[in-house]
């Protein structure tokens, strides 16, 4: 808990496969994934969810035709009556959007938006489901140097509030800089963790 560690290593070390093992999306055909100490299962990503797993992936999933509150619902969607509540979209999407530290309306079509802050939005989804373990694929790879700092920012926070931060990237600067350990893979296996 409350750890960055960094996940490094060549193209086709592993990396991706492990997010996926981690976040659902596949099956481990080998060992276990421990939560807490518990063995628990990934058989989706709801379950990984559910364990409290959130993931952002390098390449987005932010439906640009939608607003930023109604990506940040999506799939779970408060109701009053039957009907969506836009207001407490719009409050959960502004509340998540202040913890990033951004100044966007939950109105804001993510078409307008740029490729940056579509990739901070993308962060404070993950955020909203409230995860003790944040899965992040090279986070950086659309940010500018104040992007970066800004979620830097909110990486140290989430870290000093103790969850746990997976962090990928082929930045090997950025891992010295926000990371507190790192685990080299290279074909499929651990070579190696350090501080």
């Amino acid at each position: 808990r409350g750890e960055i560690q960094a996940v490094i290593g060549q193209n086709g070390a592993g990396k991706s496969t492990m997010i996926n093992v981690i976040s659902g999306m596949l099956s481990p055909d080998a060992g276990e994934i421990r939560l807490a100490g518990q063995s628990v299962t990934m058989d989706s990503t709801r379950a990984a969810i559910a364990e409290g797993i959130a993931t952002v992936y390098q390449e987005l999933s932010l439906l640009p035709n939608l607003t930023i509150a109604e990506n940040i619902a999506l799939g779970r969607e408060p109701r009053h009556g039957g009907l969506l509540d836009r207001a407490a979209m719009r409050a959960k999407a502004a509340t998540a959007l202040a913890r990033m530290g951004l100044d966007l309306s939950p109105d804001a079509r993510v078409s307008d938006l740029s490729l940056a802050e579509r990739q901070l939005v993308e962060i404070a989804k993950a955020l909203s489901h409230g995860p003790s373990v944040l899965v992040l694929d090279e986070p950086t790879a659309a940010l500018g140097s104040q992007e970066t700092e800004r979620l830097f920012a909110v990486l140290k926070a989430l870290r000093a509030e103790g969850i746990s931060i997976i962090y990928v990237s082929h930045r090997f600067r950025e891992i010295l800089d926000i990371c507190d350990r790192a685990t080299v893979l290279r074909n499929g296996r651990v070579v190696r963790t350090t501080e």
